[in-house]
């Protein structure tokens, strides 16, 4: 309860009024779809297996279903850095992930999921936990509820089937089409106006030139000074998401399970028709890897562009972004931008051979499981410097 009151006072949690908004919509029997939320005007534009769920935050009281979502939110990204944490054979003490949680807070992304109460650090739990920690029989399954929730996650369906993971994501994607069914049988109405015309409908989301949208639809839109064409959207995006996702899987067959999942996380963030800047959440988990396997000037890129945002020194709002200058492109659209160069430089150490596993596996996992491809080796004390990514650049 007083983290609710604190919270209430510090921000509005619109998303998060959008959510309830949904939830009392399907527990009034309301048309989900058709409705904005009053107060902001925002309508709802997720699943309707989302508005399902959130029906559970639409019973309590505003302040205390505030203060559960925020501790919620957070002990979410404290799951997904001990994960990561785990992957990367570092020592994950209670303590440690405390600091390093904490010290999360500050990126831009983070600190906004957090202002408008949003799912995107649960969601990046999830996945997390399921793809690099899950190794029983469910593993697939909560990908696949992430994907109900919102469509995005779909990706590592992808990535799962690609790097040998065949049964789990035949799980992901069964669980998936369970949270659709679940959907069609218990709010009908809603499924056929969501999947038949909503889903479709890019202008419920918002404008693409906002700077928030740091897709590529919104670089493209805001770099041309005009929205593109719907081919050259799907062309550069396809392209994009293509080369990530191969680069993802060729990490992953050399042991760096941590970057293919980020690589992923990337080609999702790129490739959505809109990525809002505070769903680039992933910059967290970015930025321990990056301490334990990347140089000086990535960590510090990444830092920068985490703390300060791509919103703060340009112009924006009113279409001013169709204006920008090139130097305003640089800054306004520098999580797509990091993005790409961080994609880039994940191509070095592959071609030259320089990538090897942390260390053997703790659990011994049948071919089936990771793939045939998995190497399981042992890093030597000697190659801790041939594993760094990206690799520093000299000259």
């Amino acid at each position: 309860m007083v983290l609710g009151v604190v919270a209430t006072a510090w921000r509005d949690f619109v998303d998060l009024e959008v959510y309830r908004f949904g939830g009392a919509a399907i527990l009034d029997g309301l048309p989900l779809y058709d409705v904005a939320e009053p107060d902001s005007g925002l309508l709802f534009t997720y699943p309707p297996f989302a508005a399902l769920l959130m029906t559970v935050l639409a019973l309590p009281p505003e302040v205390l279903t505030v203060g559960l979502w925020t501790g919620v939110s957070v002990g979410a990204l404290a799951v997904t850095l001990r994960v990561f944490a785990q992957e990367l054979r570092v020592r994950a003490t209670p303590g440690l992930i405390a600091v390093l949680t904490v010290g999360m807070l500050v990126l831009d992304p983070v600190r906004e999921t957090l202002e408008f109460g949003q799912v995107n650090l649960v969601l990046m739990a999830l996945v997390s936990y399921d793809v690099l920690a899950n190794r029983g029989r469910s593993a697939g399954v909560l990908v696949g509820v992430a994907a109900g929730v919102k469509l995005t996650p779909l990706v590592f369906v992808v990535l799962l089937f690609a790097v040998g993971r065949r049964r789990d994501a035949a799980r992901a994607l069964t669980a998936f089409l369970g949270t659709v069914l679940v959907g069609v049988l218990v709010v009908p109405r809603d499924s056929v106006a969501y999947w038949l015309h909503s889903v479709w409908d890019s202008e419920r989301v918002g404008n693409l030139e906002f700077v928030r949208n740091q897709a590529l639809s919104g670089t493209l839109t805001r770099v041309g000074h005009h929205e593109p064409s719907t081919l050259l959207w799907f062309v550069v995006a396809a392209a994009a998401g293509v080369a990530l996702l191969g680069l993802a899987v060729a990490w992953w067959r050399v042991g760096g399970r941590d970057v293919g999942l980020l690589l992923a996380a990337g080609a999702m963030l790129l490739c959505s028709p809109i990525s809002w800047d505070h769903h680039f959440v992933w910059v967290a988990p970015l930025l321990l890897v990056l301490a334990v396997r990347g140089p000086v000037w990535a960590v510090a890129l990444v830092g920068v562009v985490g703390l300060v945002g791509a919103r703060v020194a340009v112009p924006h709002g009113s279409q001013r972004e169709l204006t920008w200058s090139w130097v305003d492109q640089l800054a306004g659209n520098g999580y797509c931008w990091l993005v790409l160069v961080l994609g880039t430089a994940a191509i070095q150490p592959l071609v030259a051979g320089r990538i090897r596993p942390l260390t053997s596996p703790s659990v011994s996992l049948p071919p089936e499981a990771e793939g045939a491809e998995y190497l399981r080796t042992t890093e030597s004390p000697s190659s801790r410097n041939d594993r760094s990514w990206p690799p520093a650049m000299n000259g």
